[in-house]
């Protein structure tokens, strides 16, 4: 008998409709979208809920969420609150049974629609993609009081717990649920889900100017301590983790190994820090590969589409597509603003391990920036993610 690698969605629903809380930590590409529609699904067909909010941030993956649902619940009426949409108070006055409004999870707006609509929260589900997000503390301030009067909450993510934020945690665990079900990327690998991947690490050091910034920027923090200035100590990691994230030696280091293999910059996302660091390393790339384009904060999402479609080779972005973004035929990644959190490297690395249907023999490839300090027994976050990619990268197929 073939085996059903998808039986871990089957499962994930199970957990929440008994549960009726919390949420499912999914690998990027093992269907969380699909899962949580199957929920809305049964949930309608139950006579348990009469509308579901679908709350998250960013309009492209607002948009892909709107696709998804237009194809798979062509019975459902569908209403959107981001970008240029304004339909809440259609969403409000439709007397439909089955109704779905997709939402851009701002926390006013978010604590404006679930003050609206706190009457009705027992026949209500809400469904927060990229959960952890909800952890920020402006959203948690906006909507605490709030959450807690719609008994159907379901939160989606393949990295819900908010590294160095004890408090946004709590409050995921406190205000969504538990997580009730998890299947990682190493799951979904032995699966058969995603591919595999090879971990390509670069060791760099930094500049005698760059190492200077760094002293200088520890000397700040130490006056500021010894004045008795309060400050979190995140925010000194911080400052001192973007100086190496923004290292001026990582460019060459790159160009090197792109001599070596050019077919690294085929499908390939490259994370960077700053606009201004992606256009040094254009500079550099324009000498190996002209279909690439740069995708930043601001920028409208046609570069994606070109992307997706295949007509840009490579794309250089800061944070922006981290999060939810589906493209299967993504191969590469290189993190030249590599994060000692685990939630931004599972998120990036992600976006290159769907299997593609015209590649079925895909292997990805991951290229990190690891600082070399000098000192053998230094153990650092560069170190420990090295230690950590090196070993899910060994992870085959079972």
């Amino acid at each position: 008998m073939e085996k059903n690698n998808w039986i871990h969605q089957d499962k994930a629903i199970d957990c929440f409709l008994r549960e009726e809380s919390g949420i499912l930590e999914m690998a990027t590409g093992t269907g969380k979208t699909r899962t949580a529609i199957r929920i809305m699904e049964t949930l309608f067909r139950e006579n348990k809920v009469d509308q579901i909010l679908v709350l998250t941030y960013g309009n492209d993956l607002l948009e892909q969420w709107y696709r998804e649902l237009l194809l798979r619940c062509q019975d459902t009426i569908l209403f959107r609150w981001y970008g240029n949409y304004n339909e809440f108070s259609r969403f409000q006055i439709t007397k439909a049974k089955e109704k779905i409004i997709l939402i851009s999870r701002e926390g006013e707006r978010i604590k404006y629609v679930l003050g609206r609509l706190k009457d009705l929260g027992e026949r209500t589900l809400l469904v927060f993609d990229e959960v952890h997000g909800a952890g920020s503390e402006g959203f948690r301030k906006a909507v605490e009081n709030e959450i807690q009067f719609f008994h159907y909450r379901l939160g989606l993510s393949a990295t819900p717990i908010r590294e160095f934020d004890q408090e946004g945690s709590v409050f995921l665990e406190k205000a969504i649920g538990p997580v009730i079900f998890h299947f990682d990327i190493a799951d979904a690998i032995k699966n058969g889900i995603l591919c595999c991947f090879r971990y390509i690490p670069l060791h760099y050091q930094l500049t005698s100017e760059e190492k200077k910034k760094k002293q200088n920027i520890i000397a700040a923090y130490e006056q500021k301590r010894k004045k008795g200035i309060a400050f979190q100590e995140e925010d000194l990691y911080r400052d001192l983790a973007r100086v190496n994230k923004l290292a001026i030696n990582k460019i060459s280091l790159f160009q090197e190994y792109i001599q070596k293999e050019p077919q690294i910059l085929e499908r390939c996302i490259i994370f960077v820090e700053t606009r201004e660091y992606g256009l040094a390393l254009q500079k550099m790339l324009l000498s190996y590969i002209y279909k690439f384009h740069t995708y930043y904060g601001n920028d409208d999402s046609s570069n994606l589409r070109k992307f997706a479609r295949g007509q840009i080779d490579c794309l250089i972005t800061c944070k922006k597509i981290s999060e939810g973004i589906d493209i299967q035929s993504v191969k590469n990644i290189v993190l030249f603003s590599s994060d000692r959190s685990k939630l931004a490297t599972t998120q990036r690395i992600g976006r290159s391990l769907r299997k593609s249907p015209a590649d079925r023999e895909k292997v990805a490839s991951i290229v990190d920036f690891i600082y070399d300090s000098g000192k053998s027994e230094d153990v650092t976050a560069d170190s420990e993610r090295e230690q950590w990619l090196t070993e899910l990268s060994k992870v085959r197929k079972e």
